[in-house]
């Protein structure tokens, strides 16, 4: 595949942008800024949830139509960078236009790999790239495609391929009757794989979608799931860490009452017991309370060391109690509170990664269709491009074809007293001659380029073809006849001289004057007149004073034409020769016989033999019979404007000629025919010379004069 007509790279890059707008990322995270206060998981939740249909309805929906405008702006960059590449791609060679359609086709051909020979050989083209735009998501979705049966097929045909090159290779060598039944074997066993391969691949490619489309209900349900499973998680987690608070309240209720009555009131009811010991000995007995202090004072370091002592024993009493019974029991309610304290804010990150895991499931679902959107709407231009291209191929060749037709039909009207300079083999040996000067790409630089050619209609370009054509020979149309006669590239020297002498044999054709002396009688003798250009008069009045003394030259208007009138007592010798011409035909007709439709030459010109206004009215009424102005009875009469005008037409045109009241229909003819494109009217005159039949001859060559007027090649 042409890497500058297809890139996967360009391909992938432009696809990066559809997930960006303005540079920067569609999508945003979901993180609802709510805090989790004690006691309110259920709350918490809610507000998640509440939180999450917000997202859902707002930003997501704004996601969403973000990447429909990315989506939309990829498009036309693609479409875009392939109408660039086509333009590069058509004006690169001559044959462009060709090489591109050809390639566009095999952008979305289906079964690309069957045009590869070797099994390592990976073609790309459009197809291929919508097949791995489609299983994007398949390794999150954990979507699995079973290809064996389809790489096994196309290892086959590979493997046939090979086999048959290999067959046509040796068949090339030397010709076996064995090799051959073989050859034809394996082109049949081929052709059964190639369509075992395609039936394969398309139930392969339903089979992955219809798997897409399960793993992705699948993967809907599994996030709804995830986060019920989370909230309910959330809510048990929040209902143990309460039971273990409450736990932990009542041994630190339990401590303190601990903590009270061991370190409060047993040592105060003690005190208070040795105080009214003393109190009661002193009341009642005074001495033994003095004898007691005196004691008491005179050991009081031992008694207080001993108090010390006591204290402290009670204390490491108190403290193993302590820590056997109450300490134990709150370090473990702590511990396994800082334990749910963090599963509690585990759980809600997980509850909020679950919530954004479903809205990004759906953005990313969303993206994928656009992506897939995309690549199709590509594939789509991309075979309206081709449709376009062979259409636009078609019509040059139709145009081609008849231009070439119309050349080669045109011809030069001539007959034995109106001859022509240039002959179809002189125009035709110019023509070629010509070609060879011309440069060919002339008309792609100044009129239009093969990369604009696809992009207008034939019209418009037949309307630039032609002018331009027409252009290139304008040199030609403006030539008089002796400049004609000058032109070494157009007739040579010595045939310039026979097509003058030609002509002048013309002007004496079958004149026989008998039993009169034209030397001697001066009534008799012949003088010539020549209607030239004022630019020839000189040259042609140098070239035909040596056939005659008598010689007037005359300008004419039209420098295209020179005419040669022989007379010869007062007479021209058309009508001379005319009568001498019959006289011979009847005396033929005595010995052969002639075909009752074969029409006998009429040798007079048209321009001596008949007046100008009837020629024109009669030409006119042609042209009205071709364009469907004059519409024909089933009687055979024609009417114009619901006016009848007759069935013979030499008659209608007698009277468009010369009758007062025919001038007002014949004016409005006239104009209606101005209103026709010429090429339009040329058309329309063959149709009538190849339909009507009823034509006479000279209808006919009136007709083939009008064909040669409204010729777009003249």
């Amino acid at each position: 595949m042409p890497k500058d007509l297809y890139s996967a790279k360009i391909i992938s890059n432009a696809f990066l942008g559809l997930e960006r707008d303005n540079g920067k990322p569609v999508w945003q995270d979901f993180n609802p800024r709510i805090e989790m206060h004690t006691r309110q998981a259920q709350e918490y939740g809610m507000e998640l949830q509440r939180a999450f249909r917000q997202f859902e309805n707002k930003e997501l929906l704004s996601y969403k139509r973000s990447l429909e405008n990315c989506c939309k702006q990829l498009q036309a960059t693609l479409t875009a960078f392939l109408d660039h590449t086509i333009n590069n791609y058509a004006d690169a060679t001559p044959r462009g236009l060709h090489e591109v359609a050809r390639l566009l086709n095999i952008l979305t051909f289906l079964y690309l790999e069957l045009q590869t020979d070797a099994i390592g050989d990976q073609s790309q083209n459009l197809v291929t790239e919508l097949r791995v735009a489609e299983a994007f998501l398949d390794s999150r979705l954990q979507v699995t495609i079973n290809q064996e049966i389809t790489q096994k097929l196309l290892n086959k045909i590979l493997s046939l391929k090979s086999r048959q090159q290999q067959l046509q290779d040796i068949l090339g060598e030397r010709n076996s009757e064995e090799q051959l039944q073989e050859l034809q074997t394996t082109q049949k066993q081929l052709e059964t794989a190639i369509a075992d391969y395609r039936q394969g691949l398309n139930a392969e490619i339903e089979q992955a979608r219809q798997n897409r489309f399960i793993a992705i209900a699948g993967a809907r349900e599994q996030a709804t799931a995830a986060i019920v499973v989370a909230q309910n998680h959330l809510t048990a987690i929040e209902t143990q860490l309460e039971t273990a608070t409450d736990q932990l309240n009542e041994l630190f209720t339990e401590e303190n009452q601990f903590r009270s009555q061991y370190l409060v009131i047993y040592p105060i009811l003690v005190a208070t017991a040795l105080f009214g010991l003393v109190v009661l000995i002193g009341i009642f007995n005074q001495s033994t309370l003095l004898l007691l202090l005196q004691k008491f004072w005179a050991n009081l370091v031992s008694y207080l060391l001993w108090t010390a002592v006591t204290i402290l024993a009670y204390l490491g009493i108190l403290w193993l109690k302590y820590s056997t019974n109450i300490r134990g029991r709150i370090q473990k309610v702590q511990k396994q509170i800082k334990r749910l304290e963090s599963t509690l804010k585990s759980t809600i990150v997980e509850l909020r990664r679950n919530y954004n895991e479903q809205l990004k499931l759906e953005y990313d679902l969303y993206a994928q269709n656009l992506r897939v959107e995309a690549l199709n709407y590509l594939i789509k231009t991309v075979k309206q491009r081709a449709e376009t291209l062979r259409h636009t191929l078609s019509n040059l060749s139709e145009i081609y074809n008849d231009l070439v037709a119309q050349r080669d039909q045109a011809t030069t009207n001539f007959s034995e007293v109106r001859l022509t300079v240039l002959t179809d083999t002189d125009i035709d040996a110019y023509y070629q001659s010509f070609l060879t000067t011309l440069t060919t790409e002339t008309f792609t630089q100044e009129r239009i380029s093969r990369s604009q050619s696809w992009k207008i209609s034939a019209e418009a370009f037949k309307n630039q073809l032609i002018p331009f054509t027409r252009q290139q020979f304008e040199q030609l149309s403006n030539l008089s006849i002796g400049e004609v006669l000058n032109q070494s590239d157009l007739i040579a020297a010595n045939t310039a001289n026979l097509r003058l002498n030609q002509l002048y044999n013309s002007a004496n054709l079958l004149l026989r004057i008998q039993d009169i002396d034209t030397n001697l009688n001066p009534t008799s003798q012949r003088d010539i007149t020549l209607w030239v250009g004022a630019k020839d008069k000189e040259q042609m009045f140098s070239l035909y004073s040596r056939f005659s003394r008598t010689l007037t030259a005359l300008v004419t208007e039209d420098e295209r034409r020179l005419c040669v009138l022989t007379r010869s007592l007062g007479f021209p010798a058309y009508f001379l020769s005319q009568i001498e011409f019959y006289r011979d035909c009847y005396e033929r007709t005595q010995s052969e016989q002639i075909d009752e439709d074969e029409n006998i030459p009429d040798l007079i010109p048209e321009e001596i033999g008949s007046s100008r206004e009837l020629k024109l009215a009669y030409q006119t009424l042609l042209l009205a019979i071709a364009l469907g102005l004059l519409s024909q009875h089933s009687q055979g009469d024609y009417q114009f404007n619901g006016r009848s005008l007759g069935k013979d037409r030499e008659q209608i045109a007698l009277a468009l000629a010369t009758e007062f009241t025919f001038q007002e229909l014949y004016g409005n003819l006239e104009e209606r025919i101005e209103t026709f494109e010429r090429d339009f009217v040329y058309h329309k005159l063959q149709e009538l010379g190849t339909s009507a039949s009823s034509l006479n001859h000279y209808e006919g060559k009136l007709l083939d004069h009008l064909l040669s007027d409204y010729n777009p090649l003249n």
